[in-house]
């Protein structure tokens, strides 16, 4: 993911979308949450910012975002 971080030149929302799980799961929090509030600066549809953004609220509380059946992050207005 860092690779192709640095090949998008960080501007990939899904990508550091990606990179920003990882680091999570690397217990590195305060560099995901940094990473995945680029990626909703850089997200062009309101349905992606509202994913990412579900996905920040889960890494600020500390855990993983819930996901469906196909990995979907799952936001708040399908809850």
């Amino acid at each position: 993911a860092t690779q192709a971080n640095e090949l998008a030149k960080s501007e990939n929302p899904a990508i550091l979308d990606t990179l920003a799980r990882i680091l999570f799961m690397q217990d590195k929090k305060d560099k995901a949450i940094e990473t995945q509030e680029k990626a909703i600066k850089l997200a062009e549809d309101e349905d992606t910012k509202d994913e990412l953004a579900s996905t920040l609220k889960s890494y600020k509380a500390g855990k993983l975002p819930d996901v469906d059946e196909d990995g979907a992050v799952i936001t708040e207005d399908a809850k």
